[in-house]
């Protein structure tokens, strides 16, 4: 051995200095691992090398401890090569732990030593290299995997990647073919001494790769110590190495900008010199308590004042480095942060919101750490005795619910947990919470709550003001509808489908200005310009257009609503009633009005004329009766006469129209009146006009005067005839109808069973402008000359005064119908004849006492009655006559008296002398029948002005019988 001596130790240098190379570059890396394992393999080598030479010459020794000694040494060293070669190969593959490095390398060990094991046994093992070439071999399996994963991790270096690979291959050549010689095959000559070509190839590899890999590690620490400086220095965070005994080694130019001070006032003195003199001690303190416990701990705040004096909060790092002679602190300004911590905790503490904080104990749960001042206020309770606790024991309430889950389900997920409604209730609290459960740490959650049980009763109750505001506008029948100042509709009630036919959604977004009659337009643009310029309410009627075209009447009370959060701007709010029914009802009250006053005006005229007429037609009747008196003298008298009783007539038809002529009303088919009356009507109507007769088998009876009856249907034929224009069709018929409440007609009366009499003609029809006039007195279509305009005003009174109704329907072009509706009755009174036989005018000594305010009248009746040999008193009033009566020795027989008078009337001074002289008759005189006496005058008769003698005389011998 001793000429292999010099070459030997070189081998064992030379791997031991790659061994040691190795181990220094890997410090120089993060990932230098691999490099650490390279270094063991080439230590375990050079021992090998070491072994074989030292312990070769005891092969043959026959001592078994020494046989034993070399097996156990050449067994460990040859499975340990392929091992530490294979964790060095499999270092380099990233995502590896430590642990599965350590499996690999004990797996290849194994499997090596077991194959050492049973080569060394077997009884073929000639060779001397033998037991060891299945080592070679693995190991040049890993180096293989060793050139494949570093050549990978080198890609972007082409040179070095070339190089670090051919020579990492190479070397695993040779590992193979030592293998491979030890197995036999003649690649090495195999050689008893271990120092051969071989063995001196694998060295010169090995410090190639050594080589390599060294450079490698350089270059990687170069950039590291780069990156590092670079970082250092651009570093927005102050770092510091600090010596034990709290000195700063070197500083960053971050800290010096944290602490105000430049490097070169910071570098080599004490940390705590950055700081006030007052603030030194404690900053010391803080540090140096770090650096003492050599571990790296938790940051730690500072506060103090810097040499400026500026206040400021700064938190410290501290990590020792390798050796612990040095550590590294790194230093964040945070006082922004622990003032915004400040800022926190106050408003935690001061905010109106309850609050509770909750951590999770994995063995317990979740564990109740504390509340602000809010929640003890909201709760009414103190939370200090409930620290501690779990939430279910801290509030029993919860532990039924999923609330405890939830805020568990926080913690797992992250997500914040609301709830707007948690009802909760024992023996300490109760109400309706607001909650809001967010993740404050890893196992730590806080939740906020308001008491919300004012709220949900004002939510109640606003819902039960909805709920009523919404039942009067779903159910009243007035449209509510809400306007924008352009009088756009942003809101209409359902009551729009019966007032205007529209649904309300169609209504929205249009002009309410596009349902108004043209002729309101100006109207209720001036009360809309009112309405925004004084915001008082106002209430204006007009019409608006119905969906399917007609026009109602409507009123409507519209005010002005100021801006609210609602709404930026002021509304309009209209409240919109349907009054066409009552229009009507007002046009027919006016109508009746200016008819009442026009009857009660052609009344006065009638009885007027009455007078008169009895003085001109009685002193006619007189010259015409008088046969001395010359023929035509006495044929003037009878066409006064003639003129007079057609004046008469004229007045009986204004006494008709005011309804106070004298009726004598008798149960009455109108089937008959209408059959008695056939032939006077189509003498009436004409040839030309065809009468129809539909009369109803059983129309009833009514209650009514026939005579009258039979004027109505005369008056009403002629104003059909009138409006025919050539050849035509009248239609008369009778009905019995039924009018029920909500029927169309009961509108105009009241509900009851009717024999209705309708008029209908194909005449030419009449506009509604004409409709409403038909009725008034002298109110006429016709030219001058052809007719009075009393036929319809007659028809009208008559009617009225029978209980009746009369409606009439009529449009241009399409002819006219009138209705009368009279009322059936059961029975009636009965037929009083009235009309005896004028008894002849006998000459009397009876004594009348005449009343009379118009001389005229007065002067005739008393010629009359003396003429016939009644002796006659005249008194000009009623307190006259009372006077007369006062002083005359005896009672008249008979006081004949008008009914109309200044002061006293006709009917006051009757019931008097009924009082005072019971035994003596009365007549009452009237050119206006309606102040007929009623029932309570007993024996007092009625006689109408106009009167003939004969009437006169008759109704005398009348009273007096």
């Amino acid at each position: 051995m001793g000429e292999y001596t010099p070459l030997v130790f070189l081998h064992i240098s030379v791997g031991l200095l790659v061994a040691g190379l190795s181990w220094r570059l890997s410090r120089l890396r993060a990932d230098g691992a691999y490099l650490r394992f390279w270094a063991l393999y080439w230590t375990a080598a050079t021992s090998s090398i070491a072994a074989e030479v030292f312990l070769a010459p005891n092969t043959g020794s026959p001592d078994t401890q020494d046989k034993i000694l070399q097996f156990s040494i050449v067994l460990l060293l040859s499975a340990l090569r392929p091992a530490l070669l294979s964790m060095a190969a499999a270092s380099l593959f990233r995502g590896l732990s430590q642990k599965s490095l350590w499996f690999i390398g004990a797996a290849v060990f194994f499997v090596a030593a077991a194959t050492v094991l049973i080569d060394r046994s077997g009884a073929s093992a000639t060779h001397p290299a033998r037991p060891e070439a299945a080592a070679y071999l693995m190991s040049s399996a890993a180096a293989f995997v060793f050139a494949f994963a570093y050549s990978r991790r080198q890609r972007a270096e082409r040179v070095a990647t070339l190089l670090s690979r051919a020579v990492i291959l190479a070397y695993a050549l040779h590992l193979a073919a030592f293998g491979l010689t030890g197995y036999g095959l003649p690649v090495y000559p195999p050689s008893s001494p271990p120092i051969s070509a071989g063995s001196t190839a694998g060295i010169v590899l090995g410090c190639l790769i050594a080589f390599g890999l060294g450079l490698d590690a350089l270059r990687q620490a170069e950039h590291a110590r780069h990156h590092a400086e670079t970082l250092w220095v651009a570093a927005q965070e102050g770092m510091i190495l600090l010596s034990k005994t709290g000195n700063v080694l070197q500083a960053n130019p971050a800290y010096a900008r944290i602490v105000d001070r430049p490097l070169e006032a910071i570098q080599g003195c004490a940390v705590s010199d950055a700081f006030a003199e007052r603030m030194r001690i404690r900053v010391a303190a803080t540090v140096l308590s770090a650096l003492g416990s050599g571990q790296k701990g938790s940051p730690r705040i500072v506060h103090a004042d810097l040499w400026n004096g500026r206040e400021v909060w700064l938190e410290f790092s501290f990590s020792p480095l390798p050796g612990g002679n040095v550590v590294l602190s790194i230093v964040r300004d945070a006082t922004e942060r622990v003032l915004a911590q400040q800022r926190y905790t106050m408003m935690v503490s001061r905010t109106p919101i309850g609050i509770h904080f909750y951590a999770f104990d994995p063995a317990r749960g979740l564990v109740f750490t504390g509340a602000n001042e809010a929640a003890d206020r909201i709760l009414g309770i103190l939370h200090q005795p409930l620290v501690g606790k779990l939430i279910e024991e801290a509030f029993p309430s919860l532990a039924g619910t999923d609330i405890p889950a939830a805020y568990r389900a926080v913690l797992s997920s992250g997500k914040p947990f609301r709830r707007d409604e948690v009802f909760y209730k024992d023996e300490r609290i109760a109400g309706a919470f607001e909650v809001v459960c967010f993740q404050l740490t890893a196992d730590s959650v806080a939740v906020m709550f308001n008491n919300i049980t004012d709220r949900k009763r004002a939510e109640e109750a606003l819902r039960a003001s909805e709920a009523r505001y919404r039942l009067i506008t779903d159910n009243s029948t007035d449209m509510i509808s809400v306007h924008s100042p352009e009088g756009v509709f942003l809101f209409a009630s359902p009551s729009a489908r019966t007032l205007l036919g529209y649904e309300p959604d169609q209504l929205l977004g249009r002009s309410c200005y596009e349902f108004f009659h043209p002729e309101d337009l100006d109207t209720l643009r001036a009360n809309h310009r009112l309405l925004e310029a004084t915001h008082e309410p106002q209430c204006i009627a007009y019409r608006m257009r119905r969906a399917d075209g007609s026009w109602a009447w409507v009123e409507t009370f519209a005010r002005v609503i100021p801006p609210d959060a609602g709404s930026p701007s002021p509304r309009l709010v209209a409240v919109t009633r349907d009054i066409t029914e009552r229009r009507r009802l007002e046009e027919q009250f006016r109508l009746a009005q200016r008819l009442e006053s026009i009857g009660r005006l052609a009344g006065g005229v009638a009885h007027d004329f009455n007078n008169l007429l009895t003085v001109i037609n009685g002193y006619a009747a007189v010259i015409e009766a008088d046969s001395a008196a010359p023929q035509k003298t006495r044929d003037l008298a009878s066409n006064i006469l003639q003129a007079g009783e057609r004046a008469a007539s004229l007045t009986r038809h204004l006494l008709a129209f005011s309804r106070r002529q004298r009726l004598e009303p008798v149960p009455l088919n109108l089937n008959q009146v209408i059959l008695d009356a056939e032939r006077l009507l189509l003498h009436l109507i004409g040839g030309n006009i065809k009468l129809v007769l539909n009369l109803d088998a059983a129309p009833g009876e009514i209650l009514a005067d026939p005579i009258q009856i039979h004027q109505v249907l005369q008056n009403l034929a002629v104003n059909a005839r009138d409006a025919i224009s050539g050849s035509g069709t009248i239609t008369i018929a009778t009905s019995r109808q039924s009018v029920r409440a909500g029927d169309p007609a009961a509108r105009e009366m009241p509900p009851g069973h009717y024999c209705v009499l309708s008029v209908l003609d194909t005449g030419c029809g009449m506009p509604s402008d004409v409709q409403e006039k038909i009725f008034e007195p002298f109110f006429t279509t016709k030219e001058p000359g052809q007719g009075t305009g009393l036929g319809l005003s007659t028809v009208f009174g008559i009617v009225q005064q029978s209980n009746g109704y009369i409606l009439v329907n009529s449009e241009p072009g399409q002819g006219s119908e009138f209705r009368l509706y009279f009322p059936l009755t059961e029975g009636g009174r009965p037929t009083a004849d009235g009309q005896g036989e004028a008894r002849a005018a006998a000459r009397s000594d009876k004594s009348i006492l005449l009343v009379e305010d118009q001389p005229e009248v007065a002067d005739y009746i008393s010629s009359v009655l003396e003429n016939h040999g009644y002796s006659v008193i005249t008194a000009s009033c009623g307190d006259h006559a009372l006077s007369l009566l006062a002083h005359l020795p005896r009672p008249p027989s008979l006081v004949l008296s008008d009914v109309i008078m200044p002061g006293m009337d006709g009917r006051k001074l009757a019931d008097l002398i009924r009082e005072r002289h019971p035994g003596t008759a009365i007549v009452l005189m009237s050119g206006n029948e309606r102040q007929t006496p009623g029932g309570g005058h007993g024996h007092v008769s009625f006689l109408a002005k106009p009167f003939t003698e004969e009437s006169l005389l008759r109704a005398l011998r009348a009273g007096l019988d």
